[in-house]
């Protein structure tokens, strides 16, 4: 073999060994960071919403999950019913808007600003939960939810910021029933009422 054939060879073999780490490197950093996506109890099961402004909420054991985007199933009737202050419909339209908005420009800074994020990710969730119920509601547990998510969105949004924008490492907190987990541009929150997984910005 001379010794041009033999460097080629190298090369060509440095490069497809370099793909392939690459390859399983992207499909773990996936693997790591969820999608929106249900989890149910049992396989083959699944269910995928969109890559961005979107909820799933599973309840029932891992039996049923529903998929909402950027909180337009919010109900002000059933919020209203619980006692919850719920968000105007006006508001949500803008807040949406400005997500899609700032989304198609990928201004990822300013979708990740503390002020916006307190704003949206209530918005986003409370789509998934103040919706018209199938079966049985727990009145006093969706409370308990909401009252958690209104309260990590406003303790935490500068700490959600800073994941989102890569500038510090994932973190998971509790509030009272309810726990949360944030990594790169998504949130989950496992409570007794249900399960939440929000992709808020897209995977990179």
């Amino acid at each position: 073999m001379s010794r041009s054939y033999k460097g080629r060879y190298k090369t060509i073999t440095t490069l497809l060994i370099s793909a392939v780490l690459f390859s399983f490197a992207i499909a773990s950093a996936q693997a790591q960071s969820p999608a929106c996506s249900c989890t149910f109890k049992e396989a083959p099961w699944e269910a995928y919403g969109t890559k961005a402004a979107c909820t799933t909420i599973t309840r029932k054991g891992g039996t049923s999950c529903e998929i909402e985007f950027g909180g337009l199933s919010a109900d002000p009737r059933i919020a209203s019913a619980l006692g919850i202050d719920a968000d105007d419909p006006s508001k949500v339209y803008q807040v949406l808007e400005t997500f899609l908005r700032l989304l198609r420009n990928n201004d990822r800074a300013t979708l990740s600003q503390p002020r916006f994020l307190s704003e949206a990710l209530p918005i986003f969730m409370r789509g998934a939960y103040l919706r018209p119920p199938h079966g049985d509601l727990n009145a006093g547990q969706v409370r308990s939810l909401d009252r958690a998510v209104k309260m990590f969105a406003d303790k935490y949004s500068d700490q959600v910021s800073k994941v989102f924008l890569g500038s510090t490492s994932e973190f998971s907190t509790t509030i009272d029933e309810a726990s949360f987990t944030v990594g790169p541009g998504y949130v989950v929150v496992r409570h007794p009422f249900a399960v939440l997984v929000t992709r808020y910005l897209p995977q990179e």
